[in-house]
């Protein structure tokens, strides 16, 4: 499975609360853990039914090629 760039990204700009220092939710570990299962479902979808070991290194996965994605 080929990993979509900008599926990714445009899934983290609809979910500002992890992202936007300004929101009030940013602060809500709650909501903040809500969004990125979110993104994950949108991702994956077989998300739900991966062991929790899986999801967090995908999770690392996603992060280190976004990283990398901005870079200049």
């Amino acid at each position: 499975m080929v990993f979509d760039t900008d599926k990714f990204i445009s899934c983290i700009q609809s979910n500002p609360y992890i992202w936007e220092m300004g929101s009030k939710e940013y602060m809500d570990k709650f909501i903040k853990q809500k969004s990125w299962l979110n993104i994950g479902e949108t991702m994956y979808p077989d998300w739900t039914e991966q062991p929790e070991s899986e999801k967090e290194n995908k999770g690392k996965q996603n992060s280190i090629m976004l990283y990398f994605t901005f870079l200049p």
